[in-house]
């Protein structure tokens, strides 16, 4: 903006550079920006501007516009502003809202010459969050008469369809409490709005306020008004302020509509204590009387003021935050005090809450009951665990009682009760010895002794500060760690806890360099943790080493990283259950961790990792994973019938999966957990994964042989995995048959045609030819018949020596075989020696002029 001016009353005179400007010109809820506008030529009182009001043009439904007297054939951009009241009263759209102009516009009669001469500017836009419609014009006026209007109106189909959703009035609601709110809709066109619906898509209200509602609307018809309602539960405790949300309305033959809601949380500051009375009898002496419980209700912090008479004594203020309860211990000290009755008050005041002030009233019976520590009356160091031994003298009306069956005694270190190994009345010291186990506490103690005297049930305390001191060998408890990303920087926030003080938060924070740098957490104590800003700029993972230490030196460590890098995005949609966490390579520690079950959209900072998958029966552990950028659908997992496959034979077929990443990878181990059906399993020597790579997802169809893997059987924790490097084949586990193990699986299809190692051929009597497993007493047709005194085709002097001779040596050298059967049986072992013998070179040489020797085991 070179120069700037308005004028008064109509009236203006500036001084300008004569040069080329764009103008911008407000008025009348409308801007005008003129580009390229020479000063060289302009003239005094250049422009005259007239406001036109609806009823002063012949278009349908005009809303607002302005006229314009100007020599300015420039190129211009109109911006007109609009009202949603008027929208409302006159039941427009947004929707079918444009800009028209008009250069014939007749300047005294505020008309446009012709109704036809009514342009629709083609080029413009709809602001519905500010009101208000642009366009852009290739010539702010006429050339000829130096005139243009501009006005905002509708243009409507013959026959259309149109929603009008009213402005939404604020609802206002307490925290802990339900609220509706009421809209009301009306079909304003003409036609029916077929199929409406509701839906409550942002913000606060639609997102965290529960808001329940009845999504379909249904079709309204033409002029039909109906009011819906959103009911919402604002959670117990929410800050008091106005929250927003969206709602949107949509239907089959309309665009959506957008409508904001608000909702009120009004400010709550309500309380309640849960007595407002308390009768006690006590000794003379120092004591508590009890605690009074004071509970907010409030969604803001509550302050309260605390005021006692004479003889009882507390707090003085203290702060409850929202929603919490704390407890107010009173103490009375009637030392000075004669045995009788008294009346004394606790006054609880909070300025500005409801109510500002509760009164306790306690009434004391004071009964001459006194105790006193004898035993021990200097500071004493004990250990945890160990027993400590207590001497206490009891007097009731200046007379020692001395007996265990009178009193009722507990022993506390700092409020922890501690357990009482034995009790016992020692008449030297004229004192009840007391041994009581040593609790977990912190180094400073304050012993309480709380004795009731018997059966009248009076009672008494003795309080003793700064007399027991415990030995702290307990390490401290990191109960949680967190690392908030902001940017350029990290907030460190450490939770921990401990049975005395802690002393000291640190943590060591390593660079993605290798630089270190050391950082003291302070206690917030609006968070509850131990926190501390560190620099992060620049990208990588950072290790931080977390060291708490209590006021004995006992330390904790715990150790975490976190992952400085722009932040991405993996949505997708999975049928399956899955878990997916995400590690830092080599060191194995987890990121980010989530479960899958439907449509998913996580966050996740960008950089490599490793990843492990886990749904039903399977799991996958993927290594080194670069994610840089956003993915859709990431992962596609299925888990196909293993029936749709044709497989080798197989005894067993366990389980599937079908899987392809979005992202690259070094290699993936895939693991299947036959937990559940190891009973199934003939022998795990024999499971298989069979794997196709040529795999079509969608069709599910292999495009190649499958290709058998021995997996890695994990015979303890029952898996059986192998490692891969493509990212989308398919895999069955299974379980084979293997050929060539020397058996003969026929009941799983195994046979001579598909496996011979396995399966010899059949023989078949009657052919002729004396086959394996054939022989003189089982098939006489074609080996003959032993002992007719001939030596038929198939006996020889080995199995029938009644009908063949001994044979004579041989010039040929005969190799020796030695077969190993399980019994004496002929049949077998002639099997077997044949076996041998179609193996050698020499298969015409007859069984009968071999030399064997046969050594049967």
């Amino acid at each position: 903006m070179l120069q700037n001016f308005s004028s008064v009353n109509g009236y203006y005179n500036e001084s300008i550079h004569k040069r080329l400007y764009d103008f911008e010109i407000e008025a009348y809820d409308t801007i005008a920006r003129i580009y390229d506008v020479d000063t060289f030529s302009l003239q005094n009182d250049f422009i005259k501007i007239d406001p036109i009001a609806p009823a002063e043009t012949n278009l349908v439904n005009s809303v607002n516009g302005i006229a314009f007297n100007a020599s300015l054939t420039n190129r211009a951009k109109i911006k007109i502003y609009y009202s949603q009241d008027v929208l409302v009263n006159y039941g427009l759209s947004e929707d079918y809202l444009k800009i028209f102009v008009c250069y014939d516009w007749l300047w005294t009669e505020r008309s446009c010459s012709s109704s036809d001469l009514w342009q629709e500017i083609a080029e413009y836009r709809i602001d519905k969050l500010h009101n208000f419609v642009e366009a852009n014009t290739t010539s702010f006026s006429s050339n000829s008469t130096g005139y243009a209007a501009y006005v905002i109106a509708e243009r409507k189909p013959p026959s259309y369809a149109e929603l009008t959703v009213y402005d939404i009035s604020p609802v206002d609601a307490n925290h802990g409490q339900n609220a509706s709110i009421a809209i009301t809709i009306k079909s304003t066109g003409t036609s029916d709005v077929f199929n409406a619906k509701m839906d409550c898509i942002s913000g606060t209200v639609c997102q965290t306020f529960n808001a329940s509602y009845l999504r379909y609307i249904g079709t309204l018809v033409s002029g039909e008004e109906r009011t819906v309602t959103i009911n919402i539960s604002v959670p117990l405790g929410y800050s008091p302020g106005s929250y927003y949300g969206v709602v949107r309305f949509s239907a089959d033959n309309i665009n959506p509509i957008d409508k904001n809601l608000q909702v009120n949380v009004i400010e709550n500051r309500s309380w309640v204590i849960d007595k407002h009375a308390i009768a006690k009898t006590v000794g003379r002496g120092y004591g508590e009387v009890e605690e009074i419980e004071i509970s907010s209700l409030a969604n803001v912090p509550l302050d309260f003021n605390i005021t006692y008479s004479s003889l009882l004594s507390g707090a003085s203020n203290l702060t409850l935050q929202k929603l919490s309860t704390t407890t107010l211990q009173i103490y009375y000290n009637t030392s000075l005090s004669e045995p009788g009755n008294y009346s004394e008050n606790v006054t609880i005041e909070s300025t500005g809450s409801d109510p500002e002030e509760r009164v306790v009233n306690i009434s004391l019976e004071v009964v001459n009951l006194t105790l006193s520590l004898v035993e021990p009356k200097e500071e004493t160091w004990v250990e945890i665990n160990q027993s400590l031994k207590l001497s206490l003298r009891v007097l009731f009306e200046n007379t020692t009682i001395n007996s265990t069956q009178n009193i009722s005694l507990r022993v506390f270190l700092n409020e922890i009760e501690a357990e009482i190994e034995s009790l016992t009345f020692n008449s030297s010291t004229q004192a009840f010895d007391i041994t009581m186990q040593v609790p977990v506490t912190s180094v400073e103690n304050t012993l309480k002794i709380e004795c009731s005297l018997l059966p009248c049930n009076y009672s008494a305390q003795v309080i003793k500060a700064g007399l027991i001191f415990v030995n702290d060998t307990v390490l401290p408890t990191i109960q949680e760690t967190q690392e908030f990303l902001l940017e350029n920087r990290t907030l460190l926030m450490l939770k921990a806890s401990d049975n005395d003080v802690i002393n000291s938060t640190i943590a060591n924070v390593t660079y993605p360099n290798g630089t270190s740098v050391e950082v003291n957490l302070t206690f917030n104590s609006s968070t509850g943790y131990f926190e501390s800003y560190i620099e992060t700029l620049p990208e990588g993972d950072y290790k931080v080493e977390y060291l708490v230490a209590d006021a004995s030196n006992n330390t904790n460590t715990k150790t975490e990283w976190f992952r400085v890098s722009p932040l991405i995005y993996l949505s997708g949609n999975l049928n399956l259950t899955l878990g997916i966490s995400f590690y830092k390579p080599v060191i194995g520690y987890k990121f980010k961790e989530f479960t899958v079950n439907g449509s998913y959209n996580e966050s996740l900072r960008a950089g490599d990792y490793d990843i492990d998958l886990n749904l039903e029966g399977v799991s996958l552990k993927i290594f080194n994973s670069s994610i840089n950028e956003s993915l859709p659908q990431p992962v596609c997992l299925d888990k196909p019938p293993i029936s749709i496959f044709t497989l080798p034979l197989t005894k067993n077929r366990f389980d599937s999966l079908a899987y392809a990443f979005a992202f690259n990878l070094s290699r993936i181990r895939v693991y299947f957990d036959f937990s559940s059906y190891v009973d199934r399993i003939v022998s795990m020597n024999d499971l298989r994964i069979y794997k196709c790579e040529n795999y079509s997802l969608e069709e599910r169809e292999c495009y190649a042989n499958f290709t058998t893997l021995v997996p890695s059987v994990d015979h303890v924790l029952l898996k059986a995995s192998i490692e891969l490097n493509e990212s989308d084949p398919v895999l069955i586990f299974a379980e084979e048959v293997v050929c060539g193990n020397g058996v003969c699986e026929s009941s799983y299809g195994e046979t001579y045609q598909n496996c011979p190692q396995d399966c010899p051929q059949t023989a078949v009597c009657g052919n002729g030819v004396c086959e394996i497993g054939e022989s003189p007493f089982n098939c006489p047709e074609d080996c003959g018949t032993c002992g007719n005194g001939v030596c038929d085709s198939g006996e020889t002097y080995q199995n029938c020596p009644q009908d063949c001779p001994a044979p004579t040596t041989s010039t040929v050298s005969a190799p020796t075989y030695s077969v190993e059967v399980q019994e004496i049986n002929y049949t077998k072992i002639m099997e077997e020696v044949q076996k041998a013998l179609n193996a050698t070179q020499e298969k015409t040489i007859e069984l009968s002029e071999k030399q064997l020797d046969i050594n049967i085991y």
